[in-house]
C-alpha cells in the first residue's frame, strides 16, 4: 500500500509539530521509496496523537528526515503548516531530538546520514578552514567514495595545495591512466624488473669477460666480485609500488 491510498479528513491547528511515521499496514521499504519519489509522507501529530497521511514536504526538509524502523516508533520531529484552503499540511522544517543535535558552530555545516550501523557524513567549518568527508560501514557491505567527471570533450581534476599530501591505504593503491607524470616529467620512468634483467645480463657478460696475457686469455681478477652484484638487484625494486 502506498501513501496515495491513505486518506486524511481531520484538520488541526495552522502550525503544528509532529513526527515522521510509517503506517502499520504498509511494507516499510516500499513505502519509504514511494515517499521519496512523490515527496509525500505520513506524520504522527504531537497534539492528539492522530496520523496525517499524504503530507507535502519541502525539498530541503525531506533530505533531513529519518523514518522510524517500525510503525510503533517515531521518526524525525517536524514542523508542518496548513494554508487557508488545503486539508493537507506542508512540512517546512525538521526538529532535532536532544540526541540528534549537530553541535553546529558559526561558519559550520553538517550533513549526516545513518542507516543501521552504517554512516555517511560531511562536515565543513569555514572558521577553521576544513572539510571532512567520512563513510563508515559496519556490516558485510563494501564502502565507496566515488568522484566522476564526464564530458564529450576532455575533463580535468585539479587539486592544488600548499602543504603535504598523505594517502594511506591498507591494501593496493592503483592508478589506471594512459600516462602518469611526476614533477616536470622530463624523463620516462624505469621498469624495475626490466632494468634488473638487463643489469643481470650485463653483469654476466662483464664477469665472463677475459683479458689477454702472456699466458693467454685469462678471466678478470675481480670476476667473482662483479658476479656478486647480481644478488643485490632486488634492491632496486619497490616493495609496495608497481608500474607497467
Amino acid at each position: 500500500m502506498f501513501t496515495q491510498n491513505l486518506k486524511q479528513k481531520n484538520r488541526p491547528y495552522p502550525v503544528n509539530i509532529g513526527y515522521i511515521a510509517v503506517p502499520e499496514e504498509v511494507e516499510r521499504d516500499q513505502y519509504i521509496e514511494n515517499c521519496y519519489r512523490r515527496e509525500r509522507v505520513s506524520v504522527l501529530s504531537e497534539k492528539g496523537g492522530f496520523m496525517i497521511h499524504e503530507c507535502y514536504i519541502s525539498k530541503d526538509a525531506i533530505k533531513d528526515i529519518r523514518f522510524p524502523k517500525t510503525a510503533e516508533k517515531r521518526g524525525s520531529g517536524v514542523v508542518y503548516v496548513y494554508d487557508s484552503s488545503s486539508t493537507k499540511p506542508v512540512i517546512v522544517g525538521v526538529v532535532s531530538d536532544e540526541s540528534e543535535t549537530d553541535l553546529l558552530d558559526e561558519g559550520k555545516f553538517k550533513l549526516d546520514k545513518a542507516f543501521g550501523s552504517n554512516r555517511v557524513h560531511v562536515i565543513g567549518n569555514a572558521k577553521k578552514g576544513n572539510l571532512y568527508l567520512n563513510v563508515e560501514t559496519h556490516d558485510d557491505k563494501d564502502s565507496d567514495l566515488n568522484i566522476n567527471i564526464s564530458s564529450k570533450n576532455k575533463t580535468r581534476l585539479n587539486i592544488t595545495l600548499n602543504g603535504k599530501t598523505l594517502i594511506h591505504s591498507k591494501e593496493e593503491f592503483t592508478i589506471r591512466t594512459d600516462s602518469f607524470n611526476v614533477g616536470d616529467a622530463t624523463e620516462p620512468m624505469t621498469l624495475a624488473d626490466s632494468l634488473a634483467n638487463l643489469l643481470s645480463d650485463l653483469i654476466d657478460e662483464i664477469a665472463g669477460s677475459t683479458t689477454s696475457t702472456a699466458l693467454g686469455a685469462q678471466p678478470l681478477l675481480n670476476a667473482v666480485q662483479i658476479s656478486a652484484f647480481k644478488d643485490r638487484l632486488d634492491e632496486i625494486k619497490s616493495v609496495t609500488s608497481k608500474t607497467s
